[in-house]
């Protein structure tokens, strides 16, 4: 919606002080930056941004007026309730009778020490967001790599912090909040508007004025300015999916699990793990242990980054986020089983690993066989017995797969079994007499009490 003029026009003015490109990029739906505070620079009062949250039942009352709020939110305090006369102490985090809440500001400490940027606590909490220099933070995302969230600018005029404008608006819908960013921008001319400007932008998402005045100076004795309120929606989602502070893909791309002896073409089989055979239901699929094996340099996107990846006794994982049990067979390939690349391996992953997928070779990790599948200890990678942390108090990384495919499906299938395998197969049952067993599958036939 563009200014209504009740008075004057913006045709005599200066570019830079015409109220439409200052509002053009203003969007209750924005989709990349938001500036969420802003403060001029060297002692200046001729620009500022400010920001707090609202219910949505309170948007009427936010765009109400077009001057800034007066909540008493960002500091705390003891104040008088008349005429009760009651005392009650004020934590600033909210102001009931202006529907307002406390988002973000600048503390500046009198100027005795660096200025403090300052969130309500649930903002950065949702995010476990981490700080970095200058007001600036960042979060990580399932596969545990960096998304800027809040960045600082600074210009010899302006100092402006701002939001991603996605992970603001789905934290503004896991609170069912709005976002009311208010604006207040002069610009000084070298003459007085005649007739004097007076205008409004009014709709249901935001309510800005536009007016000049005379100070009466000899030096640009005319100024133009423009003052208001915009509203930022969240974004429309369904609650359950707002559990995580980001989007999480489901992407399940086909690994390579043998070749066809007969035409030498790969055969691929995707990683669902629901979706995948088992030793206890048949759905026509690889079993979930099936395994997949890529070249060595699939890791070294993980061995060049040792303060965010650790490889050790077996596992991959990242910072807690994520961990993924790996193996290495004869020829120096690094083993995975198919379901765990859909279990553990987060998506954003996926194509990385995939693109170092090759056909099986050299035979398994005989040691993590033994382990995994026939429960022995064995000489693990770091030249000592070891065993999977589900056997030991004293390990760290997860249980043996088997152990670990009956904690996610215990619920379904019933109580684990006993464990008294003497030999283990990662094959499929065949799906019928006439359908050949695949030429992944290990033989002899696995005979276990299972």
């Amino acid at each position: 919606m563009a200014m209504t003029y009740s008075s004057g026009s913006w045709d005599d003015l200066p570019e830079e002080a015409r109220p439409d490109g200052y509002l053009a990029p203003l969007t209750a739906t924005p989709t990349e930056w938001v500036t969420v505070l802003g403060k001029p620079v060297h002692d200046r009062f001729d620009w500022g941004i400010s920001s707090y949250l609202t219910r949505p039942a309170a948007r009427e009352h936010a765009l109400r007026e077009y001057t800034w709020s007066q909540a008493a939110i960002g500091a705390a305090g003891i104040s008088t309730v008349y005429p009760e006369q009651r005392t009650v102490f004020e934590e600033g985090l909210r102001d009931e009778e202006e529907h307002a809440e406390f988002f973000v500001q600048l503390r500046t400490h009198h100027g005795l020490a660096e200025p403090t940027l300052e969130f309500t606590p649930s903002f950065l909490w949702y995010f476990d967001a981490i700080p970095r220099n200058y007001g600036s933070w960042y979060y990580l995302d399932d596969a545990g790599r960096d998304h800027e969230l809040v960045r600082t600018r600074r210009t010899d005029t302006e100092l402006r912090f701002d939001i991603a404008a996605m992970p603001l608006r789905r934290y503004l819908a896991a609170r069912s909040r709005l976002l009311v960013i208010q604006h207040d921008r002069i610009i000084r001319l070298d003459h007085v508007p005649d007739p004097a400007i007076d205008a409004i932008d009014r709709s249901d998402l935001r309510h800005f004025a536009f007016h000049s005045g005379d100070i009466h100076s000899v030096d640009r004795p005319g100024f133009v300015r423009l003052v208001g309120k915009q509203i930022v929606l969240p974004i429309e989602a369904e609650p359950a999916d707002l559990a995580r502070p980001h989007t999480s893909e489901r992407r399940f791309p086909e690994f390579t699990v043998a070749i066809d002896p007969n035409t030498g073409e790969r055969i691929t089989s995707m990683c669902e793990p629901d979706k995948l055979s088992n030793y206890f239901t048949d759905r026509g699929t690889p079993h979930y242990l099936t395994r997949v094996y890529f070249r060595r340099e699939v890791l070294n996107r993980y061995t060049s980054q040792p303060s965010r990846y650790r490889i050790e006794n077996g596992r991959l994982s990242c910072l807690g986020l994520w961990g993924i049990s790996i193996g290495t067979n004869p020829d120096g390939f690094i083993e995975v089983y198919l379901g765990d690349l859909g279990r553990d391996l987060p998506a954003e992953e996926r194509d990385h690993w995939l693109s170092f997928n090759v056909p099986p070779s050299g035979g398994r990790d005989e040691g993590r066989f033994d382990r995994d599948i026939l429960g022995r200890w064995t000489d693990g990678p770091m030249g000592r017995p070891t065993r999977y942390a589900g056997c030991s108090p004293h390990e760290s990384t997860s249980a043996p797969p088997w152990e670990r495919f009956w904690d996610k499906r215990s619920t379904s299938h019933g109580t684990p079994p006993t464990r008294s395998l003497s030999r283990a197969c990662t094959c499929p049952p065949a799906v019928s007499s006439t359908k050949p067993t695949p030429s992944y599958c290990c033989s002899p036939k696995a005979s276990s009490t299972i």
